[in-house]
C-alpha cells in the first residue's frame, strides 16, 4: 500500500534552521532533505499517529536477527536528553527513520554496506499525546 509522503511542517522548519553541517552534506542527510522537501508539509495536528517525527521513541526490529531496540528520536542541540537511548535527526540512523511510518523497513548505510531495520512500534509521539509544539 502506497501512503502519501507528509512531513509535519513543525518539525521540518526546525531541522532546517539547526542543521549543523558545513560543506556538501552525507549522502544520508541529503537523502533525508530530499524526502524532506518532496512530502507535503502538514500542521502538527494533522500528523498521522504511525509517522515518525521529532521528540518519538521508535521501536526498530533487525529482520534478521529479530533484535529490538528503542530510540528517542531527538535534535542534534538536544544531546543529552535525559533518555537512555537517543539517536539525532543528523545521524545515519534518526535520518533515516525521520518522516517514516510504523512498518517501513528501512536501510541505513554502515562500513559494511548497509543495515537494514523495520520500524515496528511508535512507543511515543508527540502529535498523538497532544504535544504539538515539541
Amino acid at each position: 500500500m502506497s501512503r502519501i509522503s507528509v512531513v509535519n511542517q513543525l518539525d521540518k522548519e526546525r531541522i532546517l534552521s539547526s542543521l549543523s553541517i558545513s560543506g556538501t552534506p552525507p549522502d544520508y542527510i541529503t537523502q533525508m532533505l530530499s524526502r524532506m522537501y518532496s512530502a507535503i508539509p502538514i500542521h502538527p495536528t494533522q500528523v498521522p499517529e504511525e509517522l515518525v517525527t521529532m521528540n518519538s521513541v521508535v521501536q526498530v526490529q533487525d529482520p534478521e536477527t529479530e533484535e529490538t531496540d528503542i530510540y528517542a528520536l531527538i535534535y542534534a542541540q538536544d544531546e543529552g536528553y535525559q533518555v537512555e537511548d537517543w539517536i539525532t535527526v543528523e545521524s545515519k540512523l534518526g535520518s533515516a527513520l525521520f518522516s517514516r511510518y510504523v512498518g517501513d523497513q528501512i536501510e541505513i548505510p554502515s562500513r559494511r554496506g548497509t543495515h537494514t531495520v523495520r520500524i515496528t512500534d511508535l512507543v511515543y509521539q508527540p502529535e498523538r499525546a497532544g504535544n504539538f509544539d515539541l
